[in-house]
Formats: structure tokens, C-alpha cells, sequence
């Protein structure tokens, strides 16, 4: 019975991977208004997906876009495939459950993002994903030290392919600290938290070295400090100008407050119908940020900068003001950052049963040591972590959100299969 079982296996991948790339190539390449900025290498883009583009420019010429999209599928197909086999053998899977999870994983190659199809980062970010995913999985369970140093050396690339996955250093730190033998950390566990401690400082210095390298600039990618901006500035106030020192500070606010205003596009400017403040925020988030922050921000230092400094010292500038905004307005600020969380984890409900899981699993792994606990606590972290950091930045879109929708629907398959299916030799 075995062996047929792996030949039912085996025709099912197949027909899947058959299936993926007649899909992929019927879809053909898919370009949005990000695409450009990473196929030119333009200074606000990181250097990841920039130089995975070029690298096939390089070898492929003009026909690079065919055999990017070749690549994009290879690893995306390789990171899916990786990611259910270790699950399945880190926690039995049963053989349907383990192909649930391949179709699951496999969601946004067709709904949606089609994030094999985008000529954007998340084309090389999601795969990335989880192979750092698999890797810490396979650690927590066999303690094999070789899966946490794959998984540090995937972060440090993947963060530079999509900055928001800084929030996987603190889940590699806490994935390391239960996985003690015996209640006692052994000299590699604290050798491996010292290199995941690393991990920012190791990414910012690859950043400013690109950047010098192609861009002649030694910066780090300018545009976060625009969009953690953003909120902040949508809930501001006419006098919040008085919390800066700086005269330039002032005037930069005063100027972004007043196109803000003109465009009624403020917190206070919000009708009280049809949408919500965090719907309208949604709705107007490009308009505020990008075209308000970020160009009119260029703007304004047209004459006191370059035209190659522009986007750097705006992004500076915004990013300078920004603390200060937060202080002034907290209360408003709060209330719509964790509508905010709530809107991108599906509402309010859904955000209030991860932290029941997180907390449930984290004192059942206190107690025991329970394999499943950990599995549950180390996904409810990726999922609330990189929720929470979206949120400081942007809208908490499909976009962003999507590396982790499969989580919460494994946990419950997970423990459905523990309480009523025990996985008997076929």
C-alpha cells in the first residue's frame, strides 16, 4: 500500500506543476506601476529584486521577461513543495492534509496578487519566505543547527529583497529559545541569537553599499520614512507645526498640511458618509502618500537640493517629523493603526483569536514543551509580527499581508487532525 500511495503522490505534484506553469504562461508577465522602478534599479528601490532582474537582462537580453518569469516559477514552486514536506514530516501530516496545504500555499500563483506572474518583489519575497519558514519549522523539531543558520542567511537576503521581513528576526530569536534540550541553552544557541541579533545591522550595511554602488550614493533605500509618515500626517493638526525645533521642519509640515488640506484628504476633512476614516485612509492612502508626501515633498526642497538628492532628503524629512506627530496625536493615531491591524487580519475577531493562540500556546510550551504549541506559537508570531509592522507603514492590503493567509488555516487543520484523525501506515 505504500507504494502506492507515493504513485498517487507523485501523479498528483506532477499534474499540479503541469497545471501551475500552463497557467503561469498563458497569464504572461504582469506589470503595476512598481514594476518599472525595480526593472530600472531606481534608487527607491532595494537592491534583491533589482538585481535578480538584472542578472537575467544579463544572460537573456531581451527575452529576459520569459525566463524571469521561469525563474519566479522554479522558486516559487521549489519554496511551496519545500515548506508542506517539512510540515508534513515535522508534524505527520496525513497524506490529504499534506496536499491541502500544498493547494493552500499555492493560492496566490492564482487569486489575486498571481505573485508568480508580477514583475514585483513579492515574486522572490514569498518563496523566500518559505524557505525561512520551513527551515525554522524543521529546527524546532529536530534541533538540527543547520536549519536556523539557512534560515539567517535567507532573512538577510529576503530582507533585502522586501524590508518589512525585519519582523523575522525577533521570531528566529524566539524560535531558538524553545528549542532548549533539557531547560539548558547550549553554547550554539547563544552562537545563532548572536548572528539573528546581527541581522539588521548586516542588511543596513548591504543597503548602503548597493546603493553606493549603483547609485553612487551610501544611503539607505529612502522611502520608509514617506510612508511611516503618512498616518501620522493624515491625522495632524493645523498646530502640530509647533512641536519642531527646526524652522525647516515647520515649513515642511506647514507646506504637506496645506496640499493635504487643499486635496481634503485629512482625518478631520473625513465625511461622516459613506466610508469610515480607516476606509477613507485605504481609499486615499496613494494620494496622500505618494503623490502628496513624496511629491509635493520634492517639491518643496526643489531649490535647496540637487535633483538627484531630492527623494533622499524628503524621505529624511519625513521620516524627522514623524515621532513627533505620533506624540501629538496619539489617541487618533492608535485607534486607526489598530484598525488598521484589524482590517489586514480580517477584523477585529480574527486579531483578538491570534492572541488568544499566541498566548494559549506560548504557557503550553512553558508546561510542556509541546511540539504542536511551538508550531502554533512560532506561525501566530509571523502572522501578528508582520501585521503589525505593515501597519506602521501602509494600507494592510492583500499585498503585504498574503505570506502568512495560509497560517491560521494550518493550525486549525493541524489540530483538527490531532483530536480526530490518527494517521494509521498505508
Amino acid at each position: 500500500m505504500k507504494n502506492k500511495f507515493k504513485v498517487k503522490y507523485d501523479l498528483f505534484s506532477i499534474l499540479f506543476i503541469v497545471i501551475t506553469l500552463c497557467f503561469v504562461l498563458k497569464t504572461g508577465a504582469i506589470y503595476s506601476p512598481d514594476s518599472l522602478g525595480y526593472i530600472n534599479m531606481d534608487i527607491y528601490r532595494s537592491s534583491g529584486y533589482p538585481l535578480f532582474i538584472a542578472f537575467h537582462k544579463l544572460f537573456f537580453g531581451s527575452f529576459f521577461i520569459f525566463f524571469l518569469l521561469l525563474s519566479q516559477f522554479v522558486i516559487n514552486i521549489y519554496g511551496i513543495f519545500f515548506i508542506t514536506k517539512n510540515i508534513s514530516n515535522c508534524l505527520s501530516l496525513s497524506k490529504w492534509n499534506s496536499n491541502f496545504l500544498l493547494i493552500l500555499l499555492s493560492i496566490p500563483f492564482f487569486y489575486e496578487i498571481k505573485v508568480i506572474n508580477n514583475i514585483l518583489s513579492e515574486a522572490l519575497a514569498y518563496p523566500l519566505f518559505l524557505l525561512i519558514t520551513g527551515n525554522i519549522f524543521n529546527f524546532i523539531t529536530f534541533k538540527n543547527f543547520k536549519n536556523i543558520y539557512f534560515s539567517i542567511i535567507l532573512l538577510v537576503i529576503l530582507i533585502q529583497v522586501r524590508g518589512q521581513f525585519l519582523f523575522v528576526v525577533p521570531v528566529i530569536i524566539l524560535a531558538i529559545l524553545i528549542s532548549k534540550n533539557n531547560n539548558n541553552y547550549t553554547k550554539k544557541h547563544w552562537i545563532v541569537i548572536a548572528f539573528a541579533v546581527s541581522i539588521p545591522f548586516i542588511s543596513i550595511g548591504t543597503d548602503i553599499t548597493f546603493h553606493k554602488i549603483a547609485h553612487n550614493k551610501a544611503i539607505t533605500t529612502p522611502w520608509t520614512g514617506i510612508q511611516i509618515s503618512a498616518l501620522p500626517l493624515f491625522v495632524s493638526k493645523p498646530k502640530d507645526y509647533l512641536a519642531f525645533k527646526s524652522k525647516l521642519q515647520q515649513d515642511y509640515f506647514k507646506f504637506l498640511y496645506s496640499n493635504l488640506e487643499k486635496k481634503k484628504v485629512l482625518s478631520s476633512q473625513v465625511p461622516e458618509y459613506p466610508l469610515s476614516k480607516i476606509d477613507f485612509y485605504y481609499a486615499n492612502y496613494v494620494e496622500i502618500a505618494n503623490n502628496t508626501i513624496g511629491n509635493s515633498g520634492e517639491v518643496f526642497f526643489k531649490n535647496k537640493y540637487a535633483p538627484d538628492d531630492l527623494v533622499v532628503a524628503n524621505d529624511k524629512m519625513a521620516a524627522s517629523i514623524t515621532l513627533s506627530l505620533i506624540k501629538n496625536n496619539f489617541i487618533d493615531w492608535s485607534k486607526l493603526y489598530f484598525q488598521n491591524i484589524a482590517k489586514g487580519i480580517g477584523s477585529a475577531i480574527y486579531l483578538i483569536l491570534n492572541l488568544f493562540l499566541l498566548l494559549f500556546s506560548m504557557l503550553k510550551i512553558l508546561k510542556d514543551n509541546d511540539l504542536i504549541a511551538k508550531f502554533i506559537f512560532i506561525g501566530t508570531l509571523l502572522i501578528i509580527g508582520n501585521i503589525t509592522l505593515v501597519a506602521l507603514a501602509e494600507p494592510t492590503t492583500s499585498r503585504y499581508c498574503f505570506y502568512t493567509n495560509w497560517i491560521l488555516i494550518s493550525i486549525v487543520m493541524v489540530l483538527f487532525q490531532k483530536t480526530f484523525y490518527k494517521k494509521t501506515d498505508e
